[in-house]
Parts: structure tokens; sequence; C-alpha cells
């Protein structure tokens, strides 16, 4: 019981800093591109990983040159913005790289949504309209930079506070859930001590 209340409020604590550091990234775009640039790395590693898992293992509707192409790129792109040695180049240079990164990701998407009708995919117009938006989108944010900056930040800033909303939530899960083992630990004291 003691370990389910420290848990319970450790889950408050971290959502309540994870709302906080949300609002604040809204607040300070420019400050943090270069954290920025390292958690876009790991999703865009994460993305392309799972892209190229979903090449090797899915059924043959996924089995196209160009999800594996987009995982790659993916890979890539995230590797190269982790590993370069100038930070503040790296931040500075951020806000293209996503960009370029979103159209290339909506060229291949937009592409590879005619090898997925070929295989018989349902919703292969689907992934073509979205690729194509995410092109035009990409082209944008490459156009206009501080807009990219403002989106990266945007997203970020979300996934902080919808994180940190999550954890409140669980803290009220788990805070009712120890209400009721306490009510069922009194039912089963006077069960066996009448």
């Amino acid at each position: 019981m003691k370990k389910l209340n420290w848990m319970r409020w450790a889950m408050l604590l971290a959502g309540i800093l994870f709302i906080v550091i949300g609002v604040w990234t809204i607040f300070t775009p420019v400050a943090n591109l270069v954290g920025i640039a390292l958690m876009i790395s790991i999703m865009m590693l994460a993305s392309g990983i799972s892209e190229i898992m979903a090449y090797f293992g899915g059924d043959q509707a996924t089995h196209s040159g160009w999800v594996l192409a987009g995982g790659i790129l993916s890979v890539v792109f995230g590797i190269w913005l982790m590993v370069g040695q100038n930070t503040l180049a790296m931040a500075a240079v951020l806000p293209f790289v996503f960009a370029a990164w979103v159209a290339s990701a909506g060229m291949l998407r937009a592409v590879g949504s005619f090898s997925l009708k070929e295989k018989g995919g349902e919703y292969w117009g689907w992934v073509l309209a979205l690729g194509i938006l995410e092109t035009i989108l990409g082209f944008v944010l490459m156009y206009f930079p501080v807009l990219s900056t403002v989106v990266i930040t945007i997203l970020l800033s979300a996934l902080f506070i919808t994180h940190g909303i999550n954890d409140m939530a669980v803290f009220g899960s788990m805070t009712r859930a120890r209400k009721l083992v306490k009510k069922a630990e009194a039912v089963a004291k006077e069960v066996v001590d009448p």
C-alpha cells in the first residue's frame, strides 16, 4: 500500500512538471531549439525504425520500397541531427531540416500510395491525399522557417502538456484504486473478525 501511495504522488508531481515544462516551452521557442532538436531527432529515429520494421515485418500491403525509403530517410535525418557537433548550428538549421523531412516524407508517402493501390490497399487514397498535404506543408515550412520553429514548439509543448494531463489522470485513478483497496481490506477484516 505504501508503494502505491508513493507511486501515485510521483505521478501527480510528474504530471505537474510536464505541464509546467509544456507551458514554458510555448513561451521560449528559440531558447528551446537545441532541446527540441534532440527530441525531434529521437522522434525521427523512432518513426524511421517503425517504418523499416513495417516493411520487413508487415503484410504484403506494407512491402513497398517507398515505405522502406521513408524509414531510411527518417533514420538518416534523425542520426544526422543527433550527432551534430555544433548545437547552435543544429538549432539554427533545425527548422529547415524539419521542413525538408516533412516535405520528403510527404512525397514518399504520396508516391508510395500507388504501390499500396496496386497491392489492393484499401486506404491508398487517404495516404495519397495526406502525402500531398504533408509535402505542401513541408515546402511552406521551408519557405517560412519561423513558422517551422513555431510548429515544432507547439507540437512539443502539446506533447508535454498531454503527457502531464495523462499522468494526473493516472494519479486520480490510483487514488480511487487506493480507496477501493482500503474499503476491501476493511470488509475483509470485518468478515474475518466479526
